[in-house]
């Protein structure tokens, strides 16, 4: 029986090798929603147990893709078993070309091909040594072959496209080896997970993408004919397993003010990493009657006053209301004289915690906890570079603001606020690649008419979506886009 599962899986991964379905905001899921790939798959997968396949799945996965070890004094790329090849050309007999191994000893190459390693590496020029007894990946090949940085510490060797930041593969440290993670491959496993997924399971899955990994249950509430039609504990999603588990969650009492802008909670967050637009922090401002959240970028902590000017000013005109109380922590960007003088100047009271106390703060910390979570979950569904993390933070903030909370009775904070809520534009998968005409008056009658881009989020001031080109390292706001 483990035999005849193991042959159907490998069958399995060779068919969806050759279909090779490939949709930019869908490509997790395209297989999903392929009529020709359910019509081949149901007759391999007919008379085994669906968890049988899951098991055997995983247990066969490690023995059919073996480790590669990744070497920095290799020149070529070698492997020793057939089985890696993706395309492979054998030599004659009479090839007489060899290898030196690390014993002195010279091994006859048998053939040259192409491997896929992992999803984004492809590795090609592979000699096949059939007495090699491991794989060796060249370093020094690798970087020949797709331009990419390689960096390490301690326990992790980071690859990256040198152009793009993209990461593109793992190292993990073993025994004073360095071994490729090739923990995102797993075709065999996702073709039997696959097979095991509905139609509209995906539909349910793109929509939780499109919208910031919003939760299965709310998703239940918002979309109840949707998910009427499925079983919620089918659903898993990766991103949210690695990126939602925490070590410890505040206590809410739930209570909120009885009229927007009475008290607003603030807190200042800093980020490792210096976003594409030069930022390095991000201030929120939440309402506790709403808890609708306005997001402000910075520089340098000394920008909050400014921030909280521009959110006054903002509040004041286009809600006609006035601050009475904001509560924040004891940071210096809050308690200092310049923001204490124009606190008082408006008749605003400024509450602040106890030294070392941040649940009297409750509020702001969990919103930015929760806007973390769903911007790293942006963000690593599709494998999206850290300094982008501006426009995660942004996107987050904007799904947040239209998603149903039960503090507030299944309505969005946007209609707390404003009696409706609305998307300005169709929300897409952040990180999604999309085409963005090109208006530019430098376009010429033969040039392309559209520039290959990276979808990251809403603008807040123009009806578009915005757009980031990797190649020219410039964002667009376009509504003339195709996903």
């Amino acid at each position: 029986m483990n035999q005849q599962i193991l042959e159907k899986l490998i069958e399995l991964e060779k068919l969806i090798r050759s279909i090779g379905v490939k949709n930019s905001e869908t490509t997790p899921y395209t297989v999903l929603l392929n009529k020709e790939v359910e019509q081949k798959v149901e007759p391999i997968l007919k008379g085994i147990e669906l968890e049988d396949m899951h098991a055997k799945a995983l247990s066969c996965r490690r023995r059919l893709y073996p480790e590669w070890i990744l070497d920095s004094g290799a020149s070529r790329h070698v492997t020793g078993a057939q089985s890696e090849f993706l395309t492979y050309k054998s030599y004659p007999s009479t090839h007489k070309e060899t290898i030196q191994t690390a014993d002195g000893t010279c091994q006859p190459i048998k053939g040259i091909g192409t491997v896929n390693c992992t999803p984004s590496i492809n590795l090609t020029s592979v000699l096949h040594v059939p007495s090699f007894p491991v794989n060796l990946l060249s370093l020094s090949a690798l970087v020949d072959q797709i331009d990419c940085r390689v960096s390490f510490d301690r326990e992790h060797c980071i690859i990256q496209e040198r152009r793009t930041g993209k990461e593109i593969g793992i190292g993990v440290r073993h025994g004073g080896l360095w071994y490729l993670d090739r923990k995102e491959d797993g075709k065999i496993l996702d073709a039997a997970l696959v097979a095991s997924m509905n139609e509209d399971e995906a539909r349910v899955m793109l929509q939780h993408c499109r919208l910031g990994h919003l939760s299965f249950d709310t998703m239940a509430k918002v979309f109840p004919e949707m998910m009427r039609k499925i079983d919620k504990r089918k659903l898993v999603c990766d991103a949210c397993e690695y990126e939602n588990h925490t070590r410890a969650t505040y206590i809410s009492r739930g209570l909120r003010s009885i009229s927007p802008f009475m008290l607003i909670h603030s807190d200042v967050w800093t980020c490792p990493v210096t976003s594409v637009s030069g930022m390095k922090y991000f201030v929120t401002f939440i309402d506790c009657y709403s808890r609708v959240t306005w997001i402000y970028l910075m520089k340098h902590k000394s920008e909050v006053l400014r921030c909280f000017q521009d959110f006054y000013s903002l509040v004041g005109n286009q809600y006609d209301a006035c601050v009475k109380v904001l509560r924040t922590d004891n940071g210096a960007e809050y308690v200092n004289n310049e923001f204490g003088n124009f606190l008082s100047s408006h008749g605003i009271l400024h509450q602040t915690t106890c030294p070392d106390t941040p649940p009297q703060n409750g509020v702001a910390e969990r919103k930015n906890h929760h806007i973390l979570e769903v911007a790293r979950s942006l963000m690593y569904t599709m494998n999206v570079p850290k300094f982008l993390w501006s426009e995660a933070v942004m996107t987050a903030v904007y799904l947040i603001n239209r998603t149903p909370s039960r503090l507030l009775g299944w309505k969005t904070p946007y209609e707390m606020l404003r009696g409706v809520n609305e998307f300005i534009v169709p929300p897409k998968v952040f990180g999604c690649t999309c085409f963005v005409r090109d208006h530019r008056p430098s376009v010429g009658k033969l040039d392309p008419r559209a520039v290959k881009c990276i979808f990251v989020g809403y603008s807040s001031g123009q009806k578009g979506y915005k757009c980031w080109c990797p190649t020219e390292r410039r964002l667009f706001v376009s509504m003339d886009v195709t996903f």
